[in-house]
């Protein structure tokens, strides 16, 4: 369970970190407008109503979770980590709808991934662990931006470098998920 736990706390790193600095990279360092910004980010978002289902179905079905929350991990730090590279290559909208779109289907599949392992592994004993798994969000909510600020105040990264790290540390996640024991 500790695991899950650990999963669900880069989970919501992942939403922390994006949520601030991703606006501002894309306002400030690429150029768009925060209306350009939010119609891509509606399309990207649809990824959380496409995509829970057909996972938990794949989960259930054939594979498990954890090869589906390594998976959702990896897309994640892969497109974080391609981020500042499609800035010097000039990408267009769509492709940056499309990259967004595919970090947000491996956020959304680790979210149902790590809902559905939990909740596989605890019964109504474990309430205090319930209690845990939802404080991992206001968690990485603190911890995420005090990391990135000062990283950026004492300037050993730049804006772009944010995104280096946020991929890191979702590689970083994938990896440490091997360590769940599969419930398939």
């Amino acid at each position: 369970i500790g695991n899950i736990l650990v999963a669900n706390f880069f989970l919501h790193f992942f939403y922390a970190w994006m949520i601030i600095y991703a606006p501002i990279y894309f306002h400030d360092v690429i150029g768009m407008s925060y209306e350009q910004f939010g119609l891509m980010l509606t399309l990207a978002l649809s990824a959380f109503v496409i995509f829970p289902y057909p996972a938990g179905w794949l989960a259930d079905k054939y594979i498990g979770e954890k090869e589906l929350l390594i998976g959702g991990f990896l897309l994640m730090g892969i497109t974080s980590l391609l981020i500042p590279y499609l800035t010097f290559a000039g990408a267009g909208m769509l492709m940056w709808v499309a990259l967004l779109f595919i970090g947000r289907a491996g956020a959304s599949t680790v979210e149902a991934m790590a809902e559905t392992y939990f909740f596989k592994q605890i019964d109504g004993k474990n309430a205090g662990l319930m209690g845990y798994f939802r404080r991992s969000r206001p968690l990485a909510f603190i911890i995420a931006p005090i990391l990135a600020s000062a990283l950026l105040e004492f300037e050993f990264i730049t804006l772009e470098g944010l995104f280096y790290v946020l991929a890191g540390v979702m590689l970083f996640a994938a990896i440490y998920m091997f360590r769940l024991v599969d419930t398939k």
